[in-house]
């Protein structure tokens, strides 16, 4: 029997910007969850008593995770590139759930290197509590997510049940004969307000899943009007003047790289800056590097240098397609008839393609724009203390990690401004 193709959509926006609207209530029509409650022996991570531990196998997880994001770095070419590969990896390991034979194995194999469901279940669940435990009105990353399946398709209840126990999914049907964009994007335009992240939906089209990312952290320390200046940055197409942020900050080098950390108010995530020694350019140097080198990297830090570093301002907004990124690091069946997804639903699917969606914008107040001048009396823009001098002005790595093991949730690269 010929297999129905799964249309599976990531459009992860990843909008760290103000978005003033959270509210998703107002798309509950056919919701494939309601009824359902969370199964009683399921794993749950408390961080704020400080008694949460990670899963036994959460450093072999994230090392795959790191390892991943710098893989996702090697598909750019001297772009402007955003990716967020805990977005990617956490719907690639809801889609796990119902995978079996070799698809399941693929899957795997790629999300934690071989790890069981459960262990890698376990994992995603330990880092999205992590990262959203503390989040404020005011001060957050929220990962919103979604499954519209057709409503002419019926989807297995135990795969229903893993959602709920695993992710933090919403479960729609909608007829994809009657126009469902206008469904999807609406539930887009509900968490970000933005439109028409979600292509032309054909007629035959049967799941797609959405991500959405949202985020809004300040600097710990933000920039007031004093700490900035205008100079060039020396991309690899253009040169141009932009605005650069002055301050002292924590330092990490070695012998083909350097680099600068700068913490977040109240949340268990920071921002870290890689720009490759001048003998380097930005591709050379991604190309020579794995997960483990960009991790001990950062870590290198712990010696507690710091620097003058200057950093300039930036914003980007691009969609990434990953079907033919993915082919190349082993998931090549799981977008063809090839693909085992008989968890899912009874009738054999497979994976058409997965974009997202992602914007985001660095300025004087953090990850958002810029809201007002900070003290100028506690923020000087140097020190005359420090010795090293780092200045971002050709293209860099830049990434929000989560503190405890370096894992990206967000990476890209600044190639032009």
């Amino acid at each position: 029997m010929k297999k129905k193709a799964i249309t599976i959509i990531l459009a992860a926006s990843i909008l760290l910007s103000l978005c003033s609207c959270q509210n998703k209530n107002n798309i509950r029509e056919g919701d494939l969850l309601a009824g359902y409650s969370q199964s009683i022996n399921v794993t749950n991570y408390n961080f704020t008593d400080n008694t949460a531990t990670a899963p036994e196998l959460y450093t072999k997880f994230t090392a795959s995770l790191t390892n991943n994001a710098i893989n996702l770095l090697k598909s750019t070419n001297n772009d402007n590139s955003v990716f967020s590969i805990l977005s990617l990896s956490y719907m690639l390991g809801s889609v796990s759930n119902g995978a079996s034979g070799s698809s399941l194995k693929i899957l795997k194999s790629y999300l934690g290197d071989g790890m069981a469901l459960t262990e890698l279940n376990n994992c995603f669940k330990y880092i999205y509590t992590r990262i959203t435990t503390f989040n404020t009105d005011n001060n957050y990353i929220n990962l919103d997510n979604a499954v519209f399946v057709s409503k002419e398709k019926e989807i297995k209840k135990s795969y229903l049940q893993k959602l709920l126990d695993n992710y933090n999914t919403d479960a729609f049907e909608t007829d994809y004969n009657n126009d469902s964009s206008n469904k999807l994007n609406e539930w887009f335009n509900n968490l970000c307000q933005k439109n028409n992240i979600v292509p032309d939906i054909k007629n035959n089209d049967e799941i797609y899943l959405l991500s959405n990312i949202s985020a809004k952290l300040a600097w710990i320390n933000p920039y007031s009007e004093k700490q900035t200046k205008t100079a060039d940055f020396n991309g690899y197409s253009s040169k141009n003047k932009v605005k650069y942020l002055c301050s002292v900050e924590r330092y990490f080098e070695n012998s083909k790289a350097k680099g600068f950390i700068k913490s977040f108010a109240n949340s268990t995530c920071k921002f870290v800056v890689i720009v490759p020694n001048s003998d380097l350019t930005l591709s050379e140097y991604i190309n020579q590097i794995n997960g483990e080198e960009f991790s001990n990297l950062i870590n290198s830090n712990k010696s507690l240098q710091f620097a003058n570093v200057e950093m300039p301002t930036f914003s980007i907004d691009t969609s990434v397609k990953y079907k033919n990124i993915l082919s190349e690091y082993g998931l090549k069946d799981e977008f063809t008839s090839s693909a085992d997804f008989t968890n899912i639903c009874s009738k054999n699917l497979y994976i058409n393609d997965i974009y997202q969606n992602i914007s985001l914008e660095i300025s004087e107040s953090g990850l958002m724009p810029y809201s007002q001048p900070a003290n100028e009396v506690n923020n000087p823009p140097y020190s005359t203390d420090v010795e090293n001098t780092l200045i971002i002005d050709r293209p860099f790595i830049y990434a929000i990690v989560d503190n405890e093991y370096n894992t990206p949730i967000i990476i890209g690269t600044i190639s032009n401004i």
